[in-house]
């Protein structure tokens, strides 16, 4: 009788082995899990922030207009559209063609 409560040492590194397995790949697949979600929720925010409302050319910040009349000299804007957080896509006729630029409510031109 006394033979079948010892502990086996074989079994009991084996049943440690198994559960700090287990407790690896599940830590792997809550991390992952948490990865994708950030990721996806980037894209949104991205996809929201990317949307341009289009507005009329008068209503633009004094700003705007001065850097595209510094920086573009020739140019008319065209047309004139606000993302989310204010930035703004304009749409320059410049010598018969069109040429689209982003810039920021304070007059800074952004690249994308």
């Amino acid at each position: 009788m006394n033979y079948i409560l010892a502990i086996n040492p074989k079994h009991e590194i084996i049943k440690n082995t198994i559960l700090t397995l287990m407790l690896v790949m599940g830590s792997l697949f809550i991390f992952k899990m948490t990865s994708k979600l950030e990721s996806s929720e980037k894209h949104f925010v991205k996809a929201i922030q990317d949307e341009h409302k289009d507005i009329d050319v008068a209503v633009l910040p004094t700003a705007v207009t001065q850097a595209v009349k510094k920086d573009f000299k020739a140019a008319t804007i065209s047309k004139a559209y606000v993302t989310y957080d204010e930035d703004y896509k304009l749409e320059l006729n410049v010598n018969s063609s069109i040429k689209t630029v982003y810039i920021t409510a304070i007059g800074i031109w952004i690249s994308k």
